[in-house]
């Protein structure tokens, strides 16, 4: 079956147009490398221009719009995360020989970037991709402790529609209180029975929340004797890597719920 649709692929073979030897293009060229007529090429750059894909210059001549650096930003930071993240990680999975998970906060979103999981038989898995509860479990509660008053209720509403659950405000924001206190989120049996978490989240500039670090396994061999032992390297360790994506003590102002 055939899903091409002929409109679509021709406006994306302008973009492809672009490169790093041919920054500005006009409707002539554009039409030239295309083999398009003008006026088909130029109904095709209006609605790409309408949806900041492409842009103009003073002279007329087509460039890169908005729209692309902004979705190319949202890769180099995904990119980064993982680069930056994995030796952390590596570390941390040798530490405690459990699951390492690395999220990014999108939008309302605590989204499975990258894991390390546990050489044990018995390990909790986690699939790269997947939507994570951000109410529920150190992953997403190290994430949602440092969001503002604004963008927490927004997430709260949001959440509760994804996940067909029901959240109490309040108990959240003292529950966060003490997460952006201690650095880290540590619960049990929040999520799934039986699983214990630790999480730190990742901060960038201006204290703005880019995701979290975890580590998940069973609590009867994940236990709090075992978490102590490298906690505060772990929170140093990912401070560390929340420095490199731009965040300072100094920008930082903290969350203050009413």
């Amino acid at each position: 079956m055939e899903y091409n649709v002929r409109a679509v692929e021709r406006a994306l073979s302008i973009l492809k147009c672009f490169n790093s030897n041919r920054k500005e293009i006009s409707l002539l060229e554009i039409s030239e490398i295309m083999s398009l007529n003008k006026s088909t090429v130029y109904r095709l750059l209006v609605n790409l221009k309408n949806s900041g894909f492409v842009d103009t210059t003073i002279d007329g001549k087509y460039i890169i719009g908005n729209e692309i650096v902004r979705l190319a930003s949202i890769r180099q930071n995904d990119d980064f995360l993982i680069k930056g993240s994995y030796s952390i990680m590596e570390s941390l999975a040798q530490l405690s020989g459990e699951t390492i998970i690395l999220v990014k906060y999108d939008n309302c979103r605590v989204i499975c970037l990258d894991k390390i999981e546990s050489t044990n038989a018995l390990k909790i898995t986690s699939e790269i991709g997947v939507n994570l509860p951000m109410m529920k479990g150190a992953t997403g509660k190290s994430i949602a402790a440092f969001l503002t008053d604004a963008e927490l209720e927004k997430c709260v509403n949001f959440q509760q529609r994804e996940f067909k659950e029901q959240y109490y405000l309040p108990k959240l924001k003292n529950d966060f209180k003490q997460i952006r206190k201690n650095g880290y989120a540590l619960t049990t049996s929040e999520i799934d029975d039986g699983v214990t978490a630790f999480a730190v989240p990742i901060l960038g500039h201006d204290g703005h929340v880019l995701g979290s670090i975890s580590i998940a396994g069973p609590d009867f061999r994940f236990n709090e004797k075992i978490i102590n032992s490298f906690k505060h390297r772990a929170i140093e360790a990912i401070g560390n890597l929340s420095k490199k994506m731009g965040y300072s003590l100094n920008s930082f102002n903290p969350p203050s719920y009413n």
